[in-house]
């Protein structure tokens, strides 16, 4: 223990015979008071004397005052002192009734609550299993003391920034974070000119922008930053400067708490001999590369992996379908045909070069991503809606894609989008405008329930398909991956709950921060949940979502819930891949159908 003035307590009187010093023992008791008693008298206690703490049983009277330590670690007298007021009148009320102390505080709350628990450049989020992790672009400084969660060595960068010849650093956003204090604070008019400011610094580590009504503020970072947490109620969102080349999908995917699910469809039977495959026609028993004997599909067949059966693969009917199909459509937003060829069992299309690949390759890689800003997006979703209006509506027939998701969406060097592939498309004839069918193809996780489970599409089929796409390019998610991982929802099922929550801004894909419109980006959300709702009838039309879109001041309706799909474990899905759901949200995979 640790004491400020210094002074004899007690002491024992060597060689004396009087045995009242006998008697006089030091005592620790279960209050924390330390006593020193003499035939049951107290001659001196702890409690008299306070230092930093006060404990249930302590009085606090006049001239007694409790005084901080210097730190954690240095008991020397620190700023601060507690004391009664000696000059205002107190008023004391004793009331006669046994009570006890109650806990209703106290510090530190948790192991995040321990200053700079998880070491500079780490972060502390109370929630996860995991308490501590390092920030994407970072890892531990020293690995073997993370293994024994010993994190106070905290993080070191990958690679360093602000080199010359280099791409430009980029920053990730981190929301509602705690952070040591900044290294400087100024007034700046957007956020765009802190970024730039710290760009401009070599040292210059992270930044963050508040605009309050007295005036906008940014702070920025020149240390190593510190006593990092997540998930704090009133934290800041925080820009941490990172080499571009740093910044890749598992580090990303760590950070957000999502779980991208790789899933791999059931294999073909196994089998001893060719009469084992008399149960799935146009198949016979071949040895695989594995080694393993199994039925697979005769040429121009295909394993089909929802009927769990062999059937045929894109023919020459398909084939001239999609030729016709683009030759008489001409729109700003669907893919250009220059040319076809057939021979043999080969066919090939020859479509307008497209310079930027398709949406996808942009949308979900973590380095591409950052070049799709916020109007980029916007230009997307708005040209996708129309070239699905110039099919449903304005062309001389009307046709139903059946298979639009974001890679059949091409980019050309404008970053215009383009839909492409129509093998699957259906033309609807005269006053048509539904249709079943048993050879349902397309792919789940952008195929609407009623098709994907029935067999029936409409236009209204598609309008779920764009649904999808809008709520992956404003959130940069994939629809085949787990958000909120403890309750396994699909990106329909956690915009939904974000929705519901009055939270869809937390839906925003982090890189857009800096250049999204909140109202635009708002207004995708409720037109992408609209399209997305259980029952076709409730679902726009192409017509009314380009409206909706377009419109700045039109009242959008309010969606009833997504048909979202909860899916079970992986384990789960793969034995139960040849059984039918019995409801809508019971659909576990998202899988490609082949053609």
């Amino acid at each position: 223990m640790y004491w400020r003035i210094i002074f004899r307590l007690w002491s024992a009187i060597r060689g004396g015979s009087s045995t009242s010093f006998h008697m006089t023992t030091v005592k620790l008791l279960d209050s924390g008071n330390l006593v020193l008693i003499r035939s049951e008298t107290i001659l001196w206690q702890s409690f008299d004397h306070p230092t930093d703490t006060f404990l249930p049983g302590m009085k606090l009277t006049a001239g007694i005052n409790l005084t901080s330590w210097t730190s954690q670690d240095d008991p020397a007298p620190g700023n601060f002192t507690f004391q009664e007021d000696q000059v205002r009148q107190n008023q004391y009320i004793v009331k006669k009734i046994t009570t006890s102390w109650s806990l209703i505080w106290s510090e530190p709350e948790d192991r995040c609550s321990v200053f700079n628990f998880c070491g500079n450049f780490g972060s502390c989020n109370r929630q996860d299993r995991r308490i501590c992790k390092c920030l994407p672009g970072f890892e531990p400084k020293f690995r073997d003391n993370w293994n024994t969660e010993n994190y106070l060595d905290g993080c070191i960068r990958k690679s360093p920034i602000c080199i010359e010849n280099v791409k430009v650093d980029h920053f990730l956003s981190l929301k509602m974070i705690k952070v040591g204090d900044p290294s400087d604070t100024t007034e700046k008019e957007s956020a765009e000119e802190c970024k730039q400011e710290c760009l401009s610094d070599c040292i210059c580590q992270a930044y963050s922008y508040e605009s309050t009504e007295r005036s906008p503020t940014c702070s920025f970072w020149s240390n190593e930053l510190n006593n990092i947490q997540e998930q704090i109620q009133r934290g800041i969102d925080l820009y941490v400067r990172v080499p571009l080349s740093d910044i890749d999908p598992s580090a990303n995917d760590e950070w957000l708490d999502e779980v991208e699910i790789q899933w791999k469809p059931p294999l073909s039977p196994i089998c001893n001999s060719s009469n084992d495959c008399n149960d799935w026609p146009h198949s016979t028993c071949n040895m695989t590369k594995d080694g393993t004997k199994r039925c697979l599909c005769d040429a121009k067949f295909q394993w089909n992996l929802s009927d769990f059966n062999c059937a045929p693969g894109q023919g020459l009917e398909e084939f001239k379908n999609e030729v016709v199909l683009i030759a008489k459509l001409q729109h700003r937003n669907l893919v250009k045909l220059l040319g076809y060829c057939i021979q043999g069992d080969e066919k090939m299309l020859l479509y307008e070069y497209m310079p930027n690949k398709s949406l996808d390759s942009f949308l979900f890689d973590r380095t591409l991503c950052v070049l799709l800003n916020w109007k980029i997006r916007f230009d997307i979703i708005l040209g996708i809606a129309r070239g699905l209006l110039y099919l449903h509506q304005d062309s001389r027939l009307k046709i139903i894609h059946r298979d639009l998701k974001t890679s059949n969406v091409l980019l050309d060097e404008e970053m215009n989008p383009k839909i492409s592939d129509f093998g699957l498309a259906r033309i609807f004839g005269g006053k048509q405008t539904e249709a079943t069918t048993t050879r349902v193809v397309g792919t789940y996780g952008y195929m609407s329930p009623e098709y994907a489970l029935d067999g029936f599409f409409s236009d209204k089929s598609d309008v779920f398909s764009f649904g999808v796409v809008v709520l992956e390019v404003i959130s940069g998610k994939k629809n085949t991956g787990f958000y909120q991982t403890e309750k396994a929802l699909s990106l329909l099922g956690y915009a939904w709950k974000l929705w519901k929550e009055d939270k869809a801004y937390d839906l925003m894909d982090q890189t857009l921060r800096e250049t999204c419109k909140v109202d635009e980006f708002l207004r995708c959300v409720n037109v992408g949940l609209l399209c997305v709702q259980e029952d076709p009838n409730d679902r726009p039309t192409m017509s009314n979502v380009v409206f909706m879109l377009g419109s700045e001041t039109a009242t959008l309706p309010i969606p009833k819930q997504a048909a979202f799909v909860v899916r079970r474990s992986l384990s789960s899905t793969a034995s139960s891949s040849t059984t039918k759901p019995e409801r809508w949200n019971e659909l576990t995979t998202s899988i490609e159908e082949g053609r």
